[in-house]
């Protein structure tokens, strides 16, 4: 007869049963009976590990994603605003890339000629007191 290891068993026990119940048989089935238990317990043990294991992995994404989120936002703000200052800059340094200088020069020449169209006055008194020195 062939058969697993289950009909081993199920054959021995019952020889045994026929033999006025054979103490060393029904030992050997109570061992494999609570190893088989202990491979249970602690195949479960295993899982619930896991499970535990798995439950703090996603709350730590959680937590990085919401991180994550956070810092996404902050750079689209510092990213507006770097835009909205190159806006605001854009019409000086055109200037100065037409006079082929710095922005400071630019700003200084844009200066002067304010000063040239808008008050010649403050011309007349600027050379007459440069004239005094």
């Amino acid at each position: 007869m062939q058969g697993g290891p289950a009909a081993r068993a199920e054959r021995c026990a019952t020889a045994c049963a026929r033999r006025c119940r054979h103490a060393p048989c029904l030992d050997r089935r109570r061992h494999r009976e609570g190893d088989e238990a202990r491979r249970t317990n602690g195949a479960l043990d295993a899982i619930n590990s896991q499970r535990k294991t798995r439950a703090e992995l996603v709350a730590q994404r959680q937590h990085e994603a919401n991180v994550l989120t956070g810092l996404k936002t902050d750079q689209a703000a510092a990213a507006a605003k770097a835009h909205a200052v190159e806006v605001e800059a854009a019409p000086i340094m055109y200037v100065a890339q037409l006079l082929g200088g710095t922005t400071e020069q630019a700003i200084r020449w844009l200066i002067l000629a304010m000063v040239l169209c808008c008050d010649p006055l403050a011309m007349a008194l600027t050379a007459a007191a440069s004239a005094r020195t």
